[in-house]
């Protein structure tokens, strides 16, 4: 688990995992953010191949997210 953003609001971070599947290698990615007692789950998943250019989009959209009470 990589910590992506500690915040007076809430934390996010990512965890990153590879897996196989019957015809391709995936490579996966989980975001995971608390925001008053409640969990958002965002996930990726996409070739293994296309990781090094799905990977930079993800995180920049992961990191755009803002909380306001």
């Amino acid at each position: 688990e990589i910590l992506m953003r500690r915040e007076k609001l809430f934390n996010l971070g990512i965890l990153s995992y590879k897996t196989n599947t019957p015809k391709s290698m995936r490579f996966n990615v989980l975001g995971l953010m608390n925001y008053m007692n409640t969990e958002l789950l965002i996930g990726m998943s996409c070739d293994l191949e296309n990781a090094f250019d799905a990977l930079p989009k993800f995180t920049a959209m992961l990191q755009s997210i803002e909380v306001n009470e």
